[in-house]
């Protein structure tokens, strides 16, 4: 059985922030694509615990989306890496793209997970919707951000949540989402991410 390092916290007391640590809050709703009500509960995982464990392929080849933004950098510099060709490794850091699927690899931690980046769709502008209903001051920026973004669909990431269970959570979707996802993440109840990729991935001089 591996080992799992699971840290929660109270959020009212205190909460842990670091590159080396991806949070989600616990009581994310699968209903709406992981938005969390009351924020106060974190699951936080340091990146150091993800060799513990495997990468599994979501349930669908399609893919979960999630409403996690992406940095605008992320989105240029991968497109700039795998301009002319769909792979790039550099020391332990591998990333490919197979059609709109990205395939990445951190040897370093044994961290691995496929994902996808898209503009946000109908679902994504109804739940902005929900979540906002008639606050259309705060509605209006975080849609404008939105249309400006891409959102994060994650086709495969590791079994943190469930170890012992050979499937994919929904938790551990966002989680992967997480690691991806801008520091800063707009959409109320979504918690800021760790944008990962951005800080390891390296444009050649």
């Amino acid at each position: 059985m591996k080992r799992l390092s699971l840290l929660i916290f109270i959020f009212v007391s205190f909460n842990l922030y670091s590159d080396d640590i991806v949070n989600i809050w616990a009581d994310n709703s699968i209903e709406n694509m992981g938005v969390s009500k009351n924020r106060v509960w974190l699951k936080s995982y340091f990146l150091s615990t993800f060799e513990n464990f495997i990468t599994i392929n979501t349930e669908s080849t399609e893919g979960v989306l999630t409403p996690i933004t992406v940095s605008r950098t992320l989105y240029f510099k991968l497109e700039k890496l795998l301009k002319f060709d769909p792979e790039y490794h550099l020391d332990t850091i591998s990333i490919s793209k197979k059609g709109h699927v990205y395939h990445f690899i951190d040897r370093s931690i044994q961290l691995e997970f496929s994902f996808g980046l898209e503009k946000p769709g109908d679902d994504i502008i109804r739940l902005i919707d929900i979540i906002y209903g008639n606050d259309e001051e705060n509605k209006k920026a975080v849609l404008d951000h939105y249309l400006e973004s891409w959102v994060v669909r994650i086709y495969s990431g590791e079994n943190v949540f469930s170890p012992d269970i050979n499937t994919l959570d929904f938790s551990d979707v966002l989680i992967t989402a997480t690691i991806i996802g801008e520091k800063f993440q707009w959409l109320w109840g979504i918690h800021d991410g760790t944008d990962y990729l951005t800080k390891v991935l390296t444009i050649p001089e």
